[in-house]
């Protein structure tokens, strides 16, 4: 029997995909290996996907739908302006698909999206997962009085992937017994103003209590 190509593979997998999900699998998945860029509608270049994810982004991390979730209003969580993250799933049975693009930066088919809300009393969070290549979606949303978080925390690790090392990064809230954990981008510089924000106000209720 054959090898199965990369085209062969795209095939099997896209059935009844939506076009966005379509072209999703086609940038992880189509390789030159077959002339499969003949065509080239079926070229999924880096900047195309960024845009993509981008958009994605735009459309589906909305702070009200977080809010609804979770039950507040955004009168009741003013205590810190809300912070919001995101980053690609990069391991585990989440991420149907990986792979390094042409400037060496690690990309998933899975991203999660995290919000923050703080008020008086409490910390609330919502969080979605979502896979880029198909219709899944798994949501998490919990609360917690300050007096009860042990640690707001980050923890950097160096994954591999095809003999490359990659960066993943998480911001973790610490409970006794929980922790809810947020996927970071890989360059934490623009989450770390936010992250030193809430350990600073996390320390001035510690310390008021």
């Amino acid at each position: 029997m054959a090898e199965e190509t990369s085209r062969d593979i795209y095939n099997r997998v896209s059935i009844s995909k939506t076009e966005e999900q379509k072209k999703v699998l086609r940038y992880f998945i189509l390789k030159d290996d077959q002339g499969c860029f003949g065509n080239t509608k079926d070229f999924v270049s880096d900047d195309e996907f960024d845009s993509f994810v981008v958009n994605f982004l735009n459309s589906n991390n909305k702070m009200q739908e977080a809010l609804d979730k979770i039950g507040v209003d955004e009168s009741q969580v003013q205590e810190v302006q809300p912070i919001n993250f995101w980053g690609f799933i990069t391991s585990g049975n989440i991420a149907n698909y990986r792979k390094w693009n042409n400037n060496w930066m690690f990309k998933s088919s899975s991203i999660q999206m995290s919000w923050l809300f703080f008020s008086k009393d409490q910390v609330y969070l919502f969080q979605k997962t979502m896979k880029l290549d198909e219709n899944s979606t798994i949501f998490r949303t919990e609360e917690y009085f300050y007096k009860d978080i042990v640690n707001f925390s980050t923890k950097t690790e160096e994954e591999e992937f095809n003999g490359r090392k990659y960066i993943d990064n998480t911001f973790s809230v610490i409970v006794p017994g929980d922790r809810f954990d947020c996927k970071l981008p890989q360059n934490m510089d623009s989450a770390e103003s936010s992250i030193q924000g809430m350990k600073a106000k996390l320390r001035e209720k510690k310390s008021a209590s």
